[in-house]
């Protein structure tokens, strides 16, 4: 579908209500067809970060009260959730083609999300991570070097819950995601602030 391909510049550029998005994301993901559901794993990042826009603009704008902004930052916020809901049932699903592509998207997901949303990011990454297939799990580990700076300010907790995730990684009996590794174990170590190459080549000699 080429809604996957476009979407990105497509909704992050727009300034139209946000409604119609939300629609279409709600109902790509709750198809039951899994090529919808493809798209939607490629639309949901946009369409959060376009929210995080709204709303930020919506507290800016000095023509409303008080009221007015708490309410529309709130509305703002629980449709987040409700993105995030339907990613982590991507990432979940029974089709590998789905759990692929919430693989492939998934560090657009973390970065747009970041660490407010950490519980989230806790609970699907290492899913993905220990995924029965291979395709997927390479995609999954490949998202920790692309989850943006927020977790980088938090080194405690990326090492306390992410490092994991790489040791299994450097152990996998898959040699693509091995590959995803070695190629990543540098971005990773900076984006998360955390020694995580020298600890990978600790656990990598043991």
């Amino acid at each position: 579908m080429h809604l996957e391909v476009q979407g990105a510049s497509t909704i992050s550029t727009c300034a139209a209500d946000i409604g119609p998005w939300m629609g279409l994301t709600k109902r790509l993901g709750a198809a039951d067809w899994f090529t919808a559901k493809v798209s939607a794993a490629g639309v949901v990042a946009p369409v959060f970060a376009l929210c995080t826009a709204k709303g930020r603009t919506g507290k800016m704008m000095k023509s409303m009260d008080e009221d007015a902004a708490t309410s529309s930052s709130s509305t703002y916020y629980d449709q987040q959730l409700e993105l995030l809901s339907l990613y982590k049932d991507l990432c979940s699903d029974d089709t590998p083609m789905v759990r692929r592509a919430a693989a492939k998207h998934l560090g657009s997901i973390l970065a747009a999300a970041g660490w407010s949303h950490r519980d989230f990011c806790a609970a699907t990454l290492p899913a993905l991570c220990h995924d029965e297939q291979d395709s997927v799990r390479q995609l999954a580990v490949a998202a920790l070097a692309n989850a943006g700076k927020s977790f980088g300010k938090h080194p405690q907790w990326t090492c306390q819950f992410w490092m994991p995730i790489v040791k299994d990684g450097s152990t996998d009996m898959s040699w693509y995601v091995l590959t995803v590794i070695i190629s990543y174990i540098y971005s990773i170590g900076r984006a998360y602030a955390c020694n995580s190459t020298r600890q990978l080549l600790r656990w990598r000699s043991n």
